[in-house]
Order: C-alpha cells, then structure tokens, then sequence
C-alpha cells in the first residue's frame, strides 16, 4: 500500500491533469501543463473508471468525521480520503490488501457515553427508525455507513458505534415484522463485508 497526503488543490490539479473526476468536482482544463508521475496516473486511472464505487461516510461524536471514496478496478484499489477540509490522502493498494486499509478506516477510540447494548440483541426497525429505542440500544457514540455499487447491484452497510465498539445493523423480517439484529462487529470485519457486496455488485 502506497499513501500520499497532500492539500486538496494538489489532488485537485493532479486530477484535472489526468482528466479524472473527483466525488466532488468535474476535471477542469489545467493552467499549466503539468507532468504526473507513472504511479499516481495508474492510480487515478483506477479511480476514474472502477468496477465498484465503495464510499465510506464515518463520524465519531466530539471526534470528528471520515469520508473515503475507494474504488475498485480490476486488481487494483485507489481510495481518496478526508479527515477535514484541507488535506487529502491518496492511497493505491493491490486488491489483496484491502481488508487492511477498510481496517484502518474503521478503527477509533470511541468516546464513553454511557452502557453499551449486549453484544447481540434485536429491536423493531419501527423504534429504530422514529429513535424509540434508546431503552434498548443506549446512546452511541458515532455512527459508519458505506455505499458499495457496480454494475449489478448496490449494497448498504450500516454500524453504530458505541463505548465498547462497532454494532452492525442488519435488516430482517420475523412474521411479517421488519426487525434489526444489532451485532457486535470488529474494525478487521470491515473488508469482508465490503469485499462480499463489491463481488455481488459487479459480478
């Protein structure tokens, strides 16, 4: 894995230079010519035209917000992450290491905000959707979503945080009830289920 953190004008000339367009802006005609280096155009090639478009959205409460945009192509991973307004990391990996870098953007030291919920437990989507189900749940301290689309399919994943860790939620249905099973989840079970919709995705 390779990482580059740098301004985000830097990125943003960088890829107005390659022709390659950004979650937030167009590729714009550059000022100057500018010459890339081999590795970052391979990179941005990635970027610019993947398979699967995976986008992380991550807050923490008093802690701050994560947002990375990974895309995938063939072997090949590049990811574009923010952790505030001016800098930006670019990273390129090989495929085979993605479950690491996925790792690393999930793990945090989450706040204490009071008595976490079992380690398992299963509520109403009904309460969880109208915020009635704080008796249950207790409060969290953040909260990760992902967006993971391709050509087949779009997958959703979503994880609350709490004092002791990661709950993934998942949806179901129990006689005719939609219900949500409320799991305790680790930083290192990210990169499976990420890798599990990107396959569905563009398989």
């Amino acid at each position: 894995m390779t990482a580059l953190t740098m301004p985000r004008p830097t990125l943003e000339a960088l890829a107005d230079a390659t022709r390659t367009r950004l979650p937030w802006r167009e590729p714009r005609p550059p000022d100057t010519h500018q010459a890339v280096p081999r590795l970052l155009v391979d990179a941005l090639a990635t970027f610019g035209a993947p398979d699967v478009l995976v986008d992380l959205d991550l807050a923490v409460r008093a802690g701050g917000q994560l947002r990375s945009w990974q895309r995938l192509r063939g072997d090949r991973v590049t990811a574009v992450s923010a952790a505030g307004p001016d800098l930006l990391e670019l990273t390129w990996l090989d495929a085979r290491h993605w479950d690491d870098q996925l790792a690393r953007a999930a793990t945090v030291t989450p706040p204490d905000v009071g008595p976490p919920p079992a380690p398992e437990t299963e509520v109403p989507f009904e309460l969880l959707v109208t915020g009635r189900a704080g008796h249950r749940l207790g409060r969290s301290a953040g909260r990760l979503r992902a967006t993971v689309a391709g050509r087949r399919a779009v997958g959703l994943l979503s994880w609350v945080l709490y004092a002791d860790g990661w709950r993934e939620l998942t949806p179901y249905v129990d006689r005719g009830v939609p219900m949500v099973r409320v799991r305790a989840v680790a930083p290192g079970d990210l990169g499976a289920r990420v890798t599990r919709l990107a396959q569905g995705a563009r398989s």
